[in-house]
C-alpha cells in the first residue's frame, strides 16, 4: 500500500520553457502599499468621472426606443402599407432558421411572418426602397416591427431607428 503525504517532486508540468522576462521593481513594502492605494483610487475616480458625465448626457446611440418613441412621430408622409419601426442589426450570428447571418444582405427579422416572406420597405424621407427576405425572429423590443441586416438598412440610408413603410 503505497504512503499518503510523500515529498513529491516537480512534475512535468512545472518545467516553464519561457523565457525569464524582467524583474519587476522592487520597492519596499509601505511604498508599495501606497502605490496600489493611489493606483486603485485613481482608477475609481476615473470610473466615477466616466459615469457622471454618462449620465449628464448619455451618448445618442444608447438612448434606447424609449426615447425614440418620446422624441419621434409617426411620419406623415403618404404610405400605401402601413407605418412601421424598423432597428438594423450587424452581429453575426445564426438566424432562427439555422443560416448564419450575412450583415451586408438584404435579409430581416420578424415575430411572426413566415421564413421566406418578401417585405418590402420603403424609406419615407428619401424614397428609396428595398425588398428583404424574412429569415430570423425578433425584434424583441416593444413597439418594434422589423430588424434589418446592415445591408438592408444602408439601401435605405438608414443610420439609426427610424420609421418606414412596409408596402
Amino acid at each position: 500500500m503505497a504512503k499518503r503525504g510523500g515529498k513529491r517532486g516537480p512534475g512535468p508540468l512545472s518545467q516553464s520553457t519561457a523565457r525569464p522576462g524582467p524583474r519587476p521593481l522592487s520597492y519596499g513594502c509601505a511604498l508599495q502599499r501606497q502605490i496600489d492605494m493611489s493606483c486603485r483610487a485613481a482608477r475609481r475616480l476615473c470610473g466615477v468621472g466616466l459615469v457622471s458625465a454618462w449620465l449628464i448626457a448619455p451618448p445618442a446611440h444608447s438612448r434606447g426606443f424609449d426615447w425614440f418613441f418620446a422624441h419621434t412621430r409617426k411620419p406623415q408622409s403618404p404610405c400605401s402599407g402601413q407605418h412601421i419601426v424598423a432597428s438594423f442589426y450587424s452581429l453575426g450570428r445564426r438566424t432562427a432558421n439555422g443560416e448564419v447571418i450575412d450583415v451586408s444582405g438584404l435579409t430581416a427579422a420578424h415575430r411572426t411572418l413566415p421564413f421566406g416572406s418578401r417585405v418590402t420597405l420603403m424609406n419615407p424621407e428619401n424614397g428609396k426602397s428595398v425588398t428583404v427576405i424574412i429569415n430570423d425572429r425578433g425584434p424583441f423590443a416593444r413597439g418594434v416591427t422589423i430588424d434589418l441586416t446592415r445591408g438592408a438598412a444602408r439601401a435605405l440610408d438608414m443610420h439609426q431607428t427610424k420609421w418606414l413603410c412596409m408596402l
